[in-house]
């Protein structure tokens, strides 16, 4: 798994909703990638921007890399 398979995974929150059609983050306005939204990083990121105008930034960064049996 990588860091873009991340960032993939978050985006797509946006569109997922459950088992009731309702959207899993229901303040869940839009997201972003930091790419997209212009922010000037070298990591893989998301913004998220919520009903009431708050914003969060999520930064991907990899922690370790997995073991070679794994």
């Amino acid at each position: 798994m990588t860091e873009h398979d991340i960032e993939s995974a978050l985006l797509e929150l946006e569109y997922q909703t459950g088992e009731d059609g309702e959207p899993i983050i229901e303040a869940l306005v839009s997201a972003t990638s930091f790419e997209d939204a212009g922010i000037m990083t070298r990591n893989r990121g998301v913004v998220f921007r919520m009903k009431d105008g708050s914003e969060f930034q999520i930064t991907i960064v990899r922690s370790a890399m997995p073991h070679p049996e794994a």
